[in-house]
């Protein structure tokens, strides 16, 4: 591992600019983790439209304390299966996220820290002992610390080996249909045709 860097270094630089950061970033900042630091944000993507949702799991009494309740856009707390009778899901609610309300918070952390945003991909990271280089396709930075929440690469499937990733598209259906139970999710109906 070579022992020194010859740029200046920053504090912190995150090699993506999706949920994880944004999330890391909101739980520093609760920390008082960003005030007088010296922060770059690294990625190509200028995150402006709402590219994705995040659905999950969680105890509805423990969002208090990671205080990113605002960014919740919908939640239920019954569940029906199939199209079958709805039952609870307490002490369990099941979250939407929208990545749009995701990218506006990190717009507004960027704008409160005076944080350095580089609109560039990532083409290496390389750890020295004073600190770590981030090659872009741009220009080169270092820094002390480094996130990286960039997608992983796969290697191809070797023989008699199998990779299944997971992936659903959804769609936003607006109607003017009465919901019989706005408060239930309705998941895995497989009664839908599924074209193969």
């Amino acid at each position: 591992m070579p022992s020194q860097i010859e740029f200046p270094i920053t504090d912190y630089l995150f090699a993506g600019a999706g949920a994880s950061a944004t999330l890391l970033l909101m739980s520093m900042e609760r920390q008082g983790m960003l005030k007088g630091k010296n922060i770059i944000i690294v990625d190509p993507d200028s995150k402006t439209v709402n590219d994705k949702t995040y659905c999950f799991w969680g105890e509805n009494d423990k969002w208090p304390a990671l205080q990113c309740q605002h960014l919740i856009s919908r939640q239920w707390d019954k569940i029906s299966v199939n199209q079958q009778k709805a039952e609870s899901l307490k002490p369990l609610n099941y979250f939407h996220l929208s990545s749009i309300d995701l990218y506006i918070e990190l717009q507004r952390i960027i704008q409160t820290y005076k944080i350095n945003r580089i609109h560039s991909s990532v083409i290496s990271i390389e750890k020295y002992q004073s600190g770590v280089l981030v090659k872009t396709e741009n220009e080169d930075w270092c820094s002390k610390i480094v996130f990286d929440s960039r997608p992983p690469k796969y290697l191809p499937p070797q023989k008699n080996e199998v990779h299944l990733l997971q992936s659903f598209f959804g769609f936003v259906i607006e109607t003017d249909l009465a919901l019989n139970d706005s408060d239930c999710i309705d998941l895995m109906d497989f009664d839908v045709e599924q074209q193969g």
